[in-house]
């Protein structure tokens, strides 16, 4: 159990690294280029992984960024921390998917949502099952 989820740890980092060095090319140039900030370890409830710029011309963040990967068929957790934040920040929350296997490709860009909540739980097209449960004991 704790080899798999230092697996899925590791395969997280590295998708949110990629997406940090995609992020860092999209806006070369940028003012602000230093503040494009991979958080997911130091501020592990934020709800996303990497706060961002749209554009060249945006001076605050306003692109949220929650990155999952994967290897061969698209499925990840989304956690309902993430899920809050993603129905808080609508076009300012991007879903960032990434293909493992890819990475490597110089060309690769990876599957990118925005406002994904909308896309996810106001679509037919995506599968949601609930994985977990959380379960207390009344008094």
């Amino acid at each position: 159990m704790k080899k798999s989820l230092d697996q899925k740890d590791k395969a997280g980092k590295q998708g949110e690294l990629f997406v940090l060095r995609y992020e860092q090319s999209r806006l070369e140039g940028h003012p602000h280029f230093d503040k494009i900030e991979r958080i997911a370890e130091t501020y592990v409830n934020a709800g996303y992984d990497i706060q961002s710029f749209n554009d060249l011309d945006s001076f605050i963040h306003d692109r949220f960024i929650e990155v999952k990967s994967y290897r061969d068929d698209i499925a990840f957790y989304w956690s309902k921390i993430e899920v809050g934040k993603a129905k808080r920040l609508k076009a300012k929350y991007y879903l960032y998917l990434v293909d493992r296997s890819l990475i490597s490709n110089s060309d690769y860009i990876p599957k990118i949502f925005q406002d994904p909540y909308k896309k996810i739980f106001e679509n037919d097209v995506w599968k949601k099952e609930t994985e977990n449960w959380k379960i207390t004991i009344e008094d």
